[in-house]
């Protein structure tokens, strides 16, 4: 889950936002819960930072059924979701161990390849866009 912010072209509030925001954690929450046996057991985690992460375990034959939904507070998720292929193929460790954040280096080969692609005649990366605004002030010298 990513948290929504008002948006002028939807006539959608922050105030409104943040409400459809909660209305579907909590609805994912209650999937969860329902999917999972009642003598499952619960996890929850509640970052400002980090996010929030709910999750239901159960053990059934040895094996261990988990469920959960994460809240993300991070912005570097939309760069893994807009650059997915990009992300699995030179940050594996990162998209595999699904962690929270990423390292110094990790940030240092995203802004390089961002570089790359402002000093290219391509304007994509996936699906993400740079505009030739973004491209001009990528390649000044004020970076």
């Amino acid at each position: 889950m990513k948290q929504l912010t008002g948006h002028t072209d939807l006539a959608l509030e922050n105030k409104e936002a943040g409400a459809l925001t909660e209305a579907t954690v909590k609805a994912m929450k209650r999937i969860c819960d329902s999917i999972m046996r009642p003598n499952s057991n619960l996890s929850e985690r509640c970052d400002k930072v980090l996010g929030s992460r709910y999750v239901r375990i159960l053990t059934v034959l040895d094996r261990k059924l988990q469920h959960q939904v994460v809240s993300s507070t991070g912005k570097h998720t939309n760069a893994v979701l807009s650059c997915l292929e990009w992300m699995k193929q030179n940050l594996k460790d990162y998209v595999m161990k699904r962690r929270e954040s990423h390292n110094e280096i990790e940030k240092r080969m995203f802004f390089h390849a961002l570089l790359q692609l402002a000093h290219s005649e391509e304007n994509r990366l996936e699906m993400l866009e740079m505009s030739e605004v973004v491209k001009t002030k990528m390649l000044s010298s004020a970076l």
